[in-house]
Formats: C-alpha cells, sequence, structure tokens
C-alpha cells in the first residue's frame, strides 16, 4: 500500500501518475513503481546536454584547437549515458574513461599536494584586480560613485583588471602590472584590495560576481615621495594567488597571499 501523510491510499496516488505526463512511462504492482528505460534516462539529459555544451566551447576555443582526445573523470563519468552521448557527439575524438574516473580527482589532489610542479600552468577561474580610484568621467561613471578630494571628482570602486577569466596562467610569471597612486597628500601607506570576478568585464568592485579576497597594505618608508605612487603585480603559483607591491620610490615592497583553490 502507498500510502501519504494525509492518508491518501494507493488509488490517488495511481490517479495522480495518470494525470500526468509520465501516465505512459510508470506502473505501480504491489508496492513497486516501475519506470521505463526512456523515461528513466530522460533524467540525465539536461546534465548531459550542459556538459556537452560546456565541452563543445572549449573544443571551439582557439587554445585547443586539434584536440584529439577527451578525458573523462569524476563521478558522473562513470555513467554508461553520459559516456554515449559525449562519444556521439565528438565522433572526431577519442573518449578515454580510465578505471575508478569517480577517484580520480581525488587522487589528482593528493598527487599534486606531494608534487605541486607537475602542474605548470592553469586557466584563470576567475578575473582578478585591484579595487581603485580614478578621476571621474561624466557620462561614462554612475553618479553615485562620485566623491570629491581636495576639489577634484574622483570615481570610487573601479575594478582595475589584472587577470582575465579563461587566461592562461603559467607558474611564477607576473602577470600585467599597474600603476596605484594614493588618494590624499601626506598619505603615509596605500591600500589595495585584491578583488575577483565571475565575470570577463567587471567595471565596478560591488557587481553581480565580484568577490572581495582580501587587502594589501604597504607602509610608505620614504612618505614625502609616496605620490609617485606603487607598483602592483600578480603571480600565480601553486595553490596561491601572491599580489607584490612595490614603492615606486624606494623599491620597498610589501606582499600579500590568498588561496588560490578559494579565490
Amino acid at each position: 500500500m502507498i500510502e501519504g501523510e494525509d492518508g491518501e491510499d494507493e488509488g490517488a496516488f495511481w490517479q495522480a501518475i495518470l494525470d500526468s505526463k509520465f501516465k505512459n512511462s510508470l506502473t505501480l504492482s504491489a508496492d513497486k513503481m516501475r519506470i521505463t528505460n526512456e523515461c528513466f534516462c530522460s533524467f540525465f539529459q539536461k546534465a548531459a546536454e550542459s556538459i556537452i555544451q560546456h565541452v563543445r566551447q572549449l573544443l571551439d576555443s582557439p587554445k585547443v584547437k586539434g584536440t584529439k582526445n577527451i578525458l573523462m573523470v569524476g563521478g558522473f563519468s562513470e555513467s554508461p549515458l553520459l559516456q554515449r552521448a559525449i562519444r556521439e557527439f565528438f565522433p572526431e575524438c577519442r573518449v578515454i574513461v580510465p578505471q575508478e574516473a569517480g577517484l580520480c580527482v581525488l587522487k589528482g589532489a593528493v598527487i599534486f599536494g606531494y608534487r605541486p610542479k607537475t602542474i605548470v600552468g592553469r586557466v584563470a577561474k576567475c578575473t582578478y584586480g585591484i579595487s581603485t580610484t580614478r578621476p571621474f568621467k561624466h557620462g561614462k561613471h554612475k553618479k553615485e560613485k562620485l566623491f570629491m578630494v581636495d576639489g577634484k571628482e574622483k570615481c570610487n570602486d573601479l575594478f582595475s583588471k589584472h587577470v582575465t577569466l579563461g587566461d592562461e596562467l603559467k607558474n611564477d610569471d607576473i602577470q600585467s602590472q599597474s600603476d596605484y597612486f594614493p588618494l590624499y597628500k601626506n598619505q603615509t601607506s596605500i591600500c589595495l584590495p585584491v578583488i575577483s570576478s565571475s565575470e570577463p568585464d567587471p567595471e565596478y568592485t560591488d557587481e553581480y560576481g565580484c568577490n572581495k579576497l582580501g587587502k594589501l597594505n604597504l607602509t610608505f618608508t620614504n612618505p614625502d615621495k609616496g605620490s609617485e605612487g606603487v607598483k602592483c603585480s600578480m603571480i600565480f603559483g601553486e595553490t596561491e594567488l601572491r599580489v607584490i607591491a612595490e614603492e615606486k620610490a624606494t623599491g620597498h615592497k610589501a606582499e600579500a597571499k590568498f588561496d588560490f583553490l578559494s579565490a
């Protein structure tokens, strides 16, 4: 007997099935419900289509032009349904499914922990930059971002991009560098908020998809020359994002590290 919370019996449950789009795909036998193979496979259709679409986008990228092999790892990779779909949609590629595909990611993480230099590069999963202030431009910047400093109009919360989502990052290579300057006269230090974004071209650091990773503070060794600003660079290596700020007048440096896996 199939019984609902309010006492509805099997008859009411069966009637609900007959009134649904699954009436020709489900049958009840005693206390068991049987589902046709076609209906059951349809449960995974959207997930498989989403994966196929993502793989197609990757293969269309010039960076992976000429790819001949697709390596499937992770728990879902063990599904014959997904394997068949990948082979059907990408007949030009050899599809490789290792034994215990579901454990490959875990094993890879352990190996990486012991031999981090094994991975020589990666693709940026986010856009990375610094929250900064620049001269306000009417017609371009949002009015609510306008504020005054010593009689000059400034725009707040601008995203100064160093790395773009999808960029290829080589381990320990310095990415694009940018200069930043104190906002006020006689400033003795400078603060550089480090921001990530899930979007490729964010304009402001409070937009959807932006996340503050932390900040880097640099105290000027010679405040009189602090107006010359600092040079900021980002370096990706192993599991860390390193942000380095160098005082242009003296060469004095400050560094902050962020967990790349969570950044």
